[in-house]
């Protein structure tokens, strides 16, 4: 393979270069790095560069690529130059040199001359690549594997350098300086060029771009609404995390057919993140995360999602306003996006309970590299595994008594199948029943109790035998929910129930309680099947007058409590 370049030292004391052009057809033939092991200081190529890369070549219009640069280096073993000429190894010619004088005027001013190398073909392995691999890597994959079909394939021109006379000591010196001063571009120097350039241009240059400044547009307003940080660093961080965003989008879009939709949605997210967090850290990660589970539910109910973008026909103002007026309900095409909604919002109030128990401290980030962000998924991800947020705990509420085992069995069947149930939006609902052994059998509520129904949302409480502790409970969690504006109590009762739980007392003499007093208000004359009905009926009329305002589940068999409790937790938990 013959070279023909410019050759000049470098700045004052640098070192010799080449400069000059090669045909896809010769630079392929040079090594590429895919493993760590093959160089001494050389990185593996990264696939998803490397696909980048050939999609850049492939599609986009404004195709460059900076100089591929080599060193040829001269400290091999048993390797010899004869006056910066010819290049031996065991005396075999590996590679000539013939420098001339300049072949123009204006090359001669510039104190360039020309050069020829011959690079022999047992010679690519001692020439190593100094910047350059995933370019290389790509090349070779769009030359070796026609992925452009263009007759002149072969003839395309690819840049290069060659440092000449070099040592394996100098080219780790090179590698170093070339890959890890530069200043990578930030979100922060895009705006000029977001501002200045068309969305259908940005999207001829990079995809991520176009994405980039549809996210900016639409979120840009809610910084004035940010607190705790100055507006400078606010603005940058923030700028950060939508790129960040962006990426998150493009990576993970399908054929970009539900951009729009998740687009439309980040306005109602970002509010709701500002809400719950006060952090610029924090709700950066929140509409990450926000995407992330976007697309979990994309992906696993992508036929429902392409109905909804199908009808819509690309008008998504249309959906935007039905989010925005709250209209996303159970009746129409949008049920799947009502749910999402209400999955992300209350995995954001799951989140939140969770960071402030772990006392995550996200106010010291550095948002250059959004390591941040993707730990702060990460640790999502165990969390969805190992916590349990109060807003999914249920408190059962009941006395413990053979009567009332079954009912507890059937609230757990209950739960479990809404757990499994595709359409209910949680997964991970759970009972929380205090232990026999701790159960206070006197007349007050230990702390343990108290704790447990703290952090629980929502109680169920069986008031069947009208045990002093339930009734406690019940008012001790109705005094913590005094200012909320809905119950977030259940109440069911077992009318058929016959007995009363009372601790001074044994079955017998309860039961006998209850005859005398259904005897004292119904007469001696009842027949046996009048007395229990009565009896059910007074065990009924038994609940205390404020609990009784409650609305109860009142239930004389298991299937009708069933089908009561199930489409009121479907209710609790979707409104």
């Amino acid at each position: 393979m013959r070279f023909d370049g410019v050759v000049s030292d470098f700045y004052n004391g640098g070192f010799r270069i080449a400069k000059g052009f090669l045909k896809l057809s010769e630079i392929v033939k040079f090594k590429v790095y895919d493993n760590i092991e093959d160089s001494e200081f050389q990185r593996k190529a990264d696939i998803s560069h490397v696909n980048f890369l050939i999609d850049y070549l492939n599609n986009k219009p404004y195709k460059i690529l900076p100089d591929i640069i080599f060193s040829m280096k001269t400290d091999y073993p048993n390797s010899s130059l004869i006056e910066e000429k010819k290049y031996l190894i065991n005396d075999k010619t590996i590679w000539n040199l013939e420098i001339m004088e300049p072949r123009y005027n204006a090359q001669k001013e510039n104190g360039l001359k020309t050069i020829t190398i011959w690079i022999q073909d047992n010679a690519y392995d001692f020439i190593d690549t100094i910047d350059g691999n995933h370019r290389l890597k790509a090349l070779q994959k769009i030359y070796n594997e026609k992925l452009d079909s263009s007759p002149n394939l072969e003839d395309y021109k690819i840049p290069v350098t060659f440092i000449l006379n070099n040592t394996k000591n100098k080219e780790k010196a090179f590698f170093y300086y070339l890959n890890s001063k530069s200043k990578p571009l930030l979100p922060n120097h895009y705006i000029n060029l977001l501002n200045n350039t068309e969305e259908h241009e940005l999207g001829q240059i990079d995809y991520e771009l176009k994405l980039y400044k549809k996210i900016y547009e639409l979120l840009n307003s809610k910084l004035d609404l940010m607190k705790g940080i100055p507006f400078i660093d606010k603005k940058d961080r923030f700028n950060s995390g939508l790129m960040k965003i962006a990426h998150e989008l493009s990576r993970n879009s399908i054929d970009h057919k539900f951009d729009e939709l998740i687009l439309n949605q980040l306005p109602y997210f970002c509010d709701f993140a500002l809400r719950e967090f006060e952090l610029i850290d924090e709700i950066i990660h929140i509409l990450f995360i926000s995407i992330k589970i976007y697309f979990e539910e994309i992906k696993q109910n992508k036929d429902q999602f392409q109905a909804i973008t199908d009808s819509l026909n690309g008008n998504y103002e249309k959906l935007k306003e039905i989010i925005e007026t709250n209209q996303l309900s159970e009746d129409n095409n949008n049920n799947i996006i009502r749910n999402t909604i209400i999955k992300i919002d209350n995995d954001i109030k799951g989140l939140k309970e969770w960071k402030i128990k772990q006392k995550i401290d996200f106010s010291d980030s550095s948002e250059e590299t959004y390591e941040n962000i993707n730990s702060f998924y990460k640790a999502y991800k165990i969390y969805k595994k190992t916590f349990i947020p109060s807003s999914r705990k249920i408190f059962v509420a009941m006395p413990f008594h053979k009567q009332t085992e079954a009912t507890y069995f059937l609230i757990k069947e209950v739960i479990y199948e809404l757990n499994n149930d595709e359409s209910f939006i949680y997964d991970n609902l759970e009972l929380v029943r205090i232990d026999k052994e701790i159960y206070p059998t006197s007349d007050f509520i230990n702390e343990t109790i108290m704790n447990q129904i703290d952090n629980a949302d929502l109680m169920i409480a069986d008031l069947t035998g009208h045990n002093r502790n339930v009734y406690y409970e019940v008012g001790y969690k109705a005094g913590i929910d005094k200012h909320l504006d809905k119950r977030r109590i259940i109440v069911i009762n077992d009318t058929s129930n016959l007995y009363c739980d009372d601790d001074r007392k044994n079955e017998k003499e309860r039961l006998l309680d209850l005859q005398n007093e259904v005897k004292s208000n119904f007469g001696q004359d009842s027949s046996v099947n009048a007395l229990k009905i009565k009896v059910k009926e007074v065990n009924s009329l038994e609940t205390a007058f404020d609990i009784y305002t409650l609305a109860q589940i009142r239930f004389k068999d298991y299937g009708y409590l069933k089908d009561k409790l199930k489409a009121k937790l479907r209710k609790y938990y979707t409104t």
